[in-house]
Protein backbone atom coordinates (compact mmCIF):
# COMPACT_ATOMS: atom_id res chain seq x y z
CA UNK A 1 0.00 0.00 0.00
CA UNK A 2 1.72 3.35 -0.97
CA UNK A 3 2.05 6.48 1.31
CA UNK A 4 -1.03 8.55 -0.19
CA UNK A 5 -3.87 5.11 0.73
CA UNK A 6 -2.13 4.68 3.99
CA UNK A 7 -2.74 8.18 5.20
CA UNK A 8 -6.28 8.18 4.90
CA UNK A 9 -7.37 4.40 6.57
CA UNK A 10 -9.03 4.51 9.83
CA UNK A 11 -6.98 4.71 12.81
CA UNK A 12 -6.48 1.49 14.29
CA UNK A 13 -5.21 0.00 11.02
CA UNK A 14 -3.10 3.03 10.58
CA UNK A 15 -1.32 2.51 13.71
CA UNK A 16 -1.15 -1.16 13.07
CA UNK A 17 0.66 -0.48 9.75
CA UNK A 18 2.91 1.54 12.08
CA UNK A 19 3.30 -1.34 14.59
CA UNK A 20 3.65 -3.81 11.77
CA UNK A 21 6.18 -2.11 9.50
CA UNK A 22 8.41 0.28 11.71
CA UNK A 23 7.73 -1.61 15.42
CA UNK A 24 6.66 1.31 17.51
CA UNK A 25 3.06 0.64 19.75
CA UNK A 26 0.22 2.25 20.03
CA UNK A 27 1.56 4.58 23.06
CA UNK A 28 4.24 5.12 21.37
CA UNK A 29 2.29 6.02 18.18
CA UNK A 30 0.14 8.47 20.30
CA UNK A 31 2.85 10.18 21.88
CA UNK A 32 4.38 10.89 18.34
CA UNK A 33 0.89 12.14 16.96
CA UNK A 34 0.32 14.14 20.04
CA UNK A 35 3.67 15.69 19.73
CA UNK A 36 3.10 16.81 16.16
CA UNK A 37 0.33 17.98 17.14
CA UNK A 38 1.83 19.87 19.78
CA UNK A 39 4.09 21.42 17.25
CA UNK A 40 0.90 23.26 15.38
CA UNK A 41 0.27 20.23 12.90
CA UNK A 42 -3.65 19.98 13.24
CA UNK A 43 -4.53 18.70 9.81
CA UNK A 44 -4.78 14.94 10.34
CA UNK A 45 -3.05 14.29 6.73
CA UNK A 46 -0.67 16.33 7.20
CA UNK A 47 0.34 14.75 10.56
CA UNK A 48 -0.09 11.33 9.69
CA UNK A 49 2.58 12.33 6.53
CA UNK A 50 5.00 13.85 8.75
CA UNK A 51 4.47 10.53 11.16
CA UNK A 52 5.53 8.65 8.49
CA UNK A 53 8.69 10.50 7.64
CA UNK A 54 9.53 10.62 11.49
CA UNK A 55 9.04 7.25 11.09
CA UNK A 56 11.36 6.27 8.48
CA UNK A 57 13.66 9.17 9.90
CA UNK A 58 14.29 6.68 12.99
CA UNK A 59 14.22 3.30 10.83
CA UNK A 60 16.99 4.76 8.95
CA UNK A 61 19.08 5.24 12.64
CA UNK A 62 18.22 1.43 13.78
CA UNK A 63 21.07 -0.94 12.52
CA UNK A 64 18.38 -3.90 12.25
CA UNK A 65 15.22 -3.51 10.61
CA UNK A 66 11.80 -4.46 11.42
CA UNK A 67 12.63 -4.40 15.38
CA UNK A 68 10.96 -2.86 18.07
CA UNK A 69 11.91 0.98 18.65
CA UNK A 70 13.21 1.59 22.13
CA UNK A 71 13.41 4.83 22.64
CA UNK A 72 14.61 4.83 26.63
CA UNK A 73 13.59 7.37 29.23
CA UNK A 74 13.12 10.48 27.29
CA UNK A 75 14.71 9.31 24.43
CA UNK A 76 11.22 9.70 21.69
CA UNK A 77 11.22 13.32 22.92
CA UNK A 78 14.73 13.51 22.29
CA UNK A 79 14.49 11.88 18.80
CA UNK A 80 11.04 13.93 17.89
CA UNK A 81 13.13 16.69 18.61
CA UNK A 82 16.17 15.93 16.20
CA UNK A 83 14.10 14.82 13.37
CA UNK A 84 12.02 18.45 13.63
CA UNK A 85 14.69 20.74 14.85
CA UNK A 86 17.78 19.16 12.48
CA UNK A 87 19.63 22.39 13.44
CA UNK A 88 18.80 22.42 17.12
CA UNK A 89 20.15 18.75 17.95
CA UNK A 90 20.49 17.83 21.69
CA UNK A 91 18.38 21.03 22.27
CA UNK A 92 15.42 20.10 24.24
CA UNK A 93 12.95 23.16 24.20
CA UNK A 94 9.67 23.34 23.16
CA UNK A 95 8.87 25.63 19.73
CA UNK A 96 5.69 26.95 19.99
Amino acid sequence: MNTEKIIHIADLPFMQFCLEKYGVNRGIYNTIDEWFYDQGIEDIIERRKEILRFLEFVENQYEKKNEKRKFGKGGLKISLQDYYFPSYKGVTSKVV
